[in-house]
């Protein structure tokens, strides 16, 4: 789980490094959840639905913006 869990913060921190978006931001976009990535960060657990949500936002992001920003 360990790895997954730092797979998930690299994508995340991949995305808010490539888009600008400050993390509050993208709690609040894709989760609604300003605090996600600090909760994340202190070692929060999100569930599976979650993490398909933040995913999903990512994607979309990217193909949108065409900023290429969660590493895929």
């Amino acid at each position: 789980m360990e790895n997954l869990t730092r797979w998930f913060e690299q994508r995340i921190s991949a995305f808010l490094r490539d888009t600008g978006m400050s993390p509050s931001e993208l709690g609040k976009r894709a989760v609604g959840d300003r605090s996600f990535w600090g909760d994340l960060r202190r070692g929060r657990s999100p569930r599976l639905v979650t993490v398909e949500r933040i995913l999903a936002f990512m994607a979309a992001w990217d193909r949108d913006h065409g900023s290429g920003g969660s590493g895929e």
